[in-house]
């Protein structure tokens, strides 16, 4: 693969209210991509599982190199 169409970044995670969450996802450029944004309404406690985020804003990027994943 020399240059992508989307990113998917299965994740399983726990937290005590999922909708404090914010999930994002940095390329080797330097494209950073918001895959969760908080969600105030959102009470579960049951965090995420197997749960696939996508994103097109790598879009002809090439994926060599480090991919960065923060989650806050």
């Amino acid at each position: 693969v020399t240059s992508l169409e989307h990113v998917q970044a299965r994740l399983t995670l726990s937290y005590n209210r999922r909708g404090n969450l914010a999930i994002h996802l940095i390329s080797p450029a330097g494209t950073h991509s918001t895959l969760l944004h908080p969600r105030p309404h959102d009470y579960s406690s049951e965090g995420f599982n197997d749960w696939a985020f996508m994103t097109t804003h790598s879009w002809d990027e090439d994926p060599t190199g480090a991919w960065m994943l923060e989650i806050e």
